[in-house]
């Protein structure tokens, strides 16, 4: 009998242990179950603003703007016994008794793949695909504090044909990036060792092939390593994840691979004749894009050596002589 007792007890600690700790910035609400935990030291992440503070049922009154810093990522399941209004009410008062500054508050399902796919929120469980399809159960709240050293994200949905419900929520405590991880030391040696380099130092505009100006030092490097290896000639290929269709990819990822070449010609006088850009969207993964640790790996710039393509191009040359 005791030994039964004790498995009891080690089963429901196991069952009762969450995956992190509640941000001090954001209390649970009422018998939520911690589901998901997520941390990233620094990232960028998507929050909606309306220009209208009253509650809004139509995006195309809500504009998305981005915040970099450190980002955590919290899932909860709630009780079927609680109303997704009542969750979501809750935490709106708790927003605004605590001082922050309401930058959307929003009443509609269409809110759930911004929720999905701009604020990446598809990772751990529930999915919000798992949730109500009543477009009146799901709630959407961004936040800053009056000194905008955080911005807070919440969704709140009910679930499905009377299931448990939902609660996502985000905390941005923007900051500065520490810069300068990649050096032209580092470039020639995986170049030497494995033909090209992975770059994740390069950063621009949501959706768009405008660089960062963040990406500053990465850039230096390059060109550095350039300036000391003039025989070298580099492809500049640009690699995304797989969200979006396949020919859009296609060509943001040629794009950004271009604006790096134009930026490295113009601004660090390197000779075009040592550049050339492509890009190949989602064709070449290094991690799978199910999840976004994976997705985020994707998401690169990669220099790789053009003596490699000059190889193929001979014998691609080399077969056409042959079959004559």
């Amino acid at each position: 009998m005791r030994i039964i007792v004790l498995v009891l007890l080690l089963f429901s600690t196991l069952i009762a242990k969450e995956p992190g700790k509640d941000h001090p910035l954001i209390s649970r609400f009422a018998d939520e179950r911690m589901t998901y935990y997520q941390a990233k030291d620094f990232d960028a992440f998507l929050l909606l603003g309306c220009d209208e503070k009253s509650v809004q049922k139509d995006l195309k009154k809500c504009k998305p703007f981005e915040v970099s810093g450190k980002v955590t990522k919290i899932k909860y399941s709630v009780p079927s016994k609680y109303s997704g209004f009542e969750v979501y009410s809750n935490y709106l008062d708790a927003l605004k008794r605590a001082g922050y500054v309401i930058l959307a508050n929003i009443r509609t399902k269409k809110v759930r793949d911004f929720v999905a796919h701009k604020e990446r929120f598809t990772d751990g469980y529930p999915n919000p695909y798992d949730l109500s399809e009543d477009n009146n159960q799901h709630y959407y709240i961004a936040a800053v504090t009056p000194k905008k050293d955080a911005y807070v994200a919440i969704y709140v949905a009910e679930g499905y044909m009377g299931r448990n419900g939902a609660v996502f929520v985000a905390v941005v405590e923007p900051k500065e990036m520490q810069l300068g991880r990649v050096s032209a030391k580092v470039i020639a040696d995986k170049l030497q060792a494995q033909g090209h380099v992975a770059l994740y130092g390069i950063y621009f505009d949501f959706d768009k092939a405008t660089i960062k100006p963040a990406s500053k030092p990465t850039l230096d490097a390059i060109a550095k390593f350039l300036r000391k290896h003039p025989a070298i000639k580099l492809y500049i290929v640009g690699h995304t994840d797989s969200k979006g269709s396949l020919s859009y990819n296609m060509q943001l990822s040629r794009k950004r691979a271009k604006a790096v070449m134009d930026r490295l010609i113009k601004e660090y006088k390197i000779d075009p004749k040592r550049l050339k850009a492509f890009g190949v969207g989602p064709l070449c993964p290094v991690a799978s894009n199910r999840l976004e640790s994976g997705r985020a790996k994707n998401r690169r710039v990669e220099l790789v050596e053009q003596w490699l393509n000059e190889l193929a191009k001979i014998l691609y040359n080399y077969g056409k002589t042959t079959r004559r």
